[in-house]
């Protein structure tokens, strides 16, 4: 992806990257929550967690600039398939830590507040 400003689909593609990553963060801070502090099921926090950080890895992984990130695209890959449980979940967290450098570390996201 490019970092600088664009037109037209990469900058709706940059845009939608963007918002994406936005909900993962705010539901992965929902599942922290969640596991400091335990209440009901945890299907309910997992699944909203899972799915923007699912939607996240489908936007990005295939990026050529993620290349040098396939131990981390194996690991979302696997932790995927797992069923919903408080240690997979705390997995999860974890894994997103990883991933989330990765995009940093190759500009796919950036810390700037236009590209």
């Amino acid at each position: 992806m490019q970092t600088a400003p664009v037109e037209g689909t990469h900058s709706s593609i940059n845009t939608r990257v963007d918002e994406v990553y936005l909900s993962t963060i705010e539901q992965a801070a929902q599942l922290m929550d969640y596991l400091d502090r335990p209440r009901g099921n945890i299907d309910g926090v997992y699944k909203r967690f899972k799915n923007p950080f699912f939607q996240l890895f489908l936007l990005t992984h295939n990026i050529k600039e993620m290349r040098d990130c396939s131990g981390s695209s194996d690991k979302v890959r696997a932790w995927l398939a797992r069923p919903m449980t408080a240690t997979s979940a705390k997995d999860g967290l974890l894994i997103l830590e990883e991933y989330q450098k990765c995009l940093f570390d190759n500009l796919i996201i950036s810390r700037r507040e236009s590209r």
